[in-house]
């Protein structure tokens, strides 16, 4: 019998990582917990107007990217004009996909921990950065760059939401019994599996495996009762189906 693997990622994410469980041999469901969506051009999107007084430019994500587009089509014909830096893989690649250079990337950990041990490497003091991301994102590296003396504003240029998914769809959907891993890429991911089952499918998600892209995922998973956790080696699909294949193997997971 196959092993199953839920995929909670957005829809317009899901299909590589899809499509690399189906090479290595799994069954996928795909049952998007977060949608993604474009902010309207906003008292928060003026700062792209105003983005050639920056000296850096930080993409948190490829979403960053996408979206800074969606909301300033202009943005490709100034936007080489600060240094740009990207937290992971994916997000550099978005970025040159548009046609841009990255000049900062970290070699490991593709995280806000990593991306600021990178930039702190460039000395950001009295520097102006403005950081792209999603609405409602975390402070930490904004916090950490003024606390080197830079000069940090933030430009919002999408939002997550969760899906109108009711506890009646999902128990139709049956994951419970038909589902054997669980893949899950962000807390609010994961909050947001939680909140659209019931109890009783509460209890038997969290004791199946869980593929997590993060420790600070983990470590938010295992305060809500999950109890076999394991931390891909980065982000990427090929490193989380590499995490499926760990669980299916029998490999220890925790």
């Amino acid at each position: 019998m196959s092993v199953c693997v839920l995929v909670t990622r957005p829809k317009n994410q899901a299909e590589v990582l899809c499509r690399l469980l189906a090479q290595a041999g799994y069954l996928s469901r795909r049952i998007p917990v977060i949608e993604i969506e474009a902010l309207q051009q906003s008292k928060d999107t003026f700062f792209l107007d105003k983005v050639a007084d920056y000296d850096w430019l930080v993409f948190v994500s490829a979403n960053a990217v996408k979206f800074s587009l969606a909301v300033w089509p202009q943005a490709q014909q100034i936007l080489c004009k600060p240094n740009i830096a990207a937290v992971g893989l994916a997000t550099a690649q978005a970025i040159e996909a548009v046609g841009m250079g990255v000049d900062v990337i970290p070699e490991s950990g593709f995280n806000s921990e990593a991306l600021l041990a990178a930039l702190s490497e460039r000395q950001v003091s009295g520097q102006k950065i403005l950081i792209v991301r999603g609405q409602g994102g975390r402070e930490w590296l904004a916090e950490h760059l003024r606390s080197l003396g830079a000069d940090v504003d933030y430009c919002e240029v999408y939002r997550r939401i969760k899906p109108p998914i009711s506890h009646q769809v999902m128990i139709g959907l049956d994951i419970k019994n038909t589902v054997d891993i669980v893949t899950i890429t962000s807390n609010e991911a994961l909050e947001n599996l939680l909140d659209m089952v019931d109890d009783d499918v509460q209890k038997v998600l969290k004791l199946k495996p869980l593929v997590v892209i993060s420790e600070r995922i983990r470590k938010k998973a295992l305060g809500l009762g999950f109890q076999k956790i394991v931390v891909t080696q980065t982000p990427a699909n090929k490193d989380i189906v590499t995490a499926v294949k760990s669980i299916s193997n029998g490999e220890h997971c925790g």
